[in-house]
């Protein structure tokens, strides 16, 4: 019972100082109780992160845990053709690709305001993934990300 008050009160407490979804890392350390509860891996566990990232991220060493999200969002210079692509793919052991979508606001006659990909971090290691503008060659436009994943 007690154990439940604390985790309730530290939920609270997190999401209260987190906010929302951000560029930063998830947890950055571990508490361990003195009965050996891991309240921070637990805490992480439920509480996975969403990072989102755009092309001003290029060259950015993203750090994740598995069950975190990473949403890269492109702009969208034509809408009828966007263009991006992911060039290069990251390790399948490591991030997963869960969906890639041109984004369009609800409001009526919106334009599209960029293309998404979304992908879902399911292990740990290190990878990157490129997304290009068009084909890749030496002058196309091109984002670079690294991830880092690790368990704690």
């Amino acid at each position: 019972m007690r154990h439940t008050i604390i985790l309730g009160v530290l939920v609270a407490l997190v999401t209260a100082a987190c906010g929302g979804g951000s560029a930063a890392t998830g947890t950055t350390g571990i508490d361990e109780s003195a009965d050996g509860f891991d309240t921070a891996a637990a805490l992480a566990a439920e509480n996975p992160a969403e990072f989102v990232l755009t092309d001003r991220d290029d060259g950015a060493l993203l750090r994740v845990h598995p069950g975190d999200v990473i949403a890269m969002r492109l702009p969208v210079e034509d809408p009828a053709n966007p263009l991006w692509i992911l060039a290069t793919e990251p390790d399948p052991a490591v991030v997963a690709i869960t969906d890639s979508l041109l984004w369009t606001p609800s409001e009526p006659g919106s334009e599209p305001t960029h293309f998404e990909f979304v992908f879902w971090v399911i292990g740990t290691g290190t990878t990157g993934m490129t997304f290009s503008l068009g084909a890749p060659t030496p002058t196309s436009p091109t984002v670079i990300i690294s991830i880092e994943s690790t368990a704690d």
